[in-house]
């Protein structure tokens, strides 16, 4: 569930001189990652969350500029994505950020027709962070957002 980079790492972004961190993100696109994450989903409706807040809502969209995400199901997506067309780094970033926004709209759907089917009357609330504009291709798909702020040392 874990997205992988063509060599079958971890594709993520060194942050630190040692190179030792990778963003371990799921690929979204991996129906064993959207079967668990409903489930918890589900599991934090029937526990009275009304609530939810998604840090780094840009999951597969973002690891493109890392070398992720290559799971089988996210290339297989992506050939049918192209229809024919010749694959390139932007294609690909497009068929992710695609597959990024049909995610959210699919979770938070589902997550709402849960709550309606179990009588639960409150409105869900999604929420996610933001980085500046990099994020602007989501707003239509969460209820607000939120800066992150960052300090600085002094």
């Amino acid at each position: 569930m874990v997205c992988i980079n063509e060599s079958g790492g971890y594709g993520g972004k060194p942050t630190d001189l040692t190179g030792n961190y990778s963003l371990r993100r799921p690929d979204i696109n991996s129906e064993a990652w959207r079967t668990y994450q409903l489930a918890e989903v589900k599991k934090l409706i029937d526990a009275g969350c009304t609530s939810f807040q998604q840090d780094d809502p840009v999951l597969n969209e973002y690891l493109t500029k890392w070398g992720g995400c290559y799971q089988p199901e996210s290339k297989a997506q992506y050939t049918a994505y192209l229809a024919g067309e010749t694959p390139s780094p932007a294609l690909w970033q497009a068929f992710q950020q695609k597959s990024t926004t049909s995610y959210h709209q699919w979770l938070h759907t589902e997550a709402r027709a849960y709550a309606k089917a179990r009588n639960i009357s409150v409105t869900l609330i999604f929420s996610a962070n933001t980085w500046g504009g990099s994020t602007g291709w989501l707003t239509s798909y969460f209820d607000f957002f939120i800066a992150e702020a960052y300090s600085t040392p002094t």
